[in-house]
C-alpha cells in the first residue's frame, strides 16, 4: 500500500475543512453534481427507448463507440 502524507489523512490539523465552511446549499449542490450523471443516464434511457424503440442498443453504442474513439485517438497522439 501507497505512504500517504501526514496532510492527507483526515483528522489533521492540515488536510482537514474548516468547520462551517459548506453551508447546507453548498452540500445539497456538491450531492446533486455527484449523482446528476447517474440520473441522467437513467432517464435519457427511457427518453430514448420511447423513441428509438428496438434500436435503443445501437443509438447509444454508435456515439459510446465514437468517444472511445475519439479519446484514445488523442491519447495515442
Amino acid at each position: 500500500m501507497a505512504k500517504t502524507s501526514p496532510d492527507l489523512i483526515p483528522g489533521t490539523a492540515a488536510g482537514e475543512l474548516a468547520h462551517g465552511s459548506l453551508r447546507l446549499w453548498d452540500a445539497i449542490a456538491i450531492s446533486v453534481s455527484v449523482i446528476a450523471p447517474g440520473m441522467a443516464m437513467l432517464l435519457n434511457v427511457s427518453g430514448v427507448s420511447a423513441v428509438a424503440g428496438g434500436s435503443t442498443p445501437l443509438a447509444f453504442n454508435s456515439p459510446s463507440n465514437a468517444c472511445v474513439n475519439f479519446v484514445s485517438r488523442s491519447w495515442i497522439r
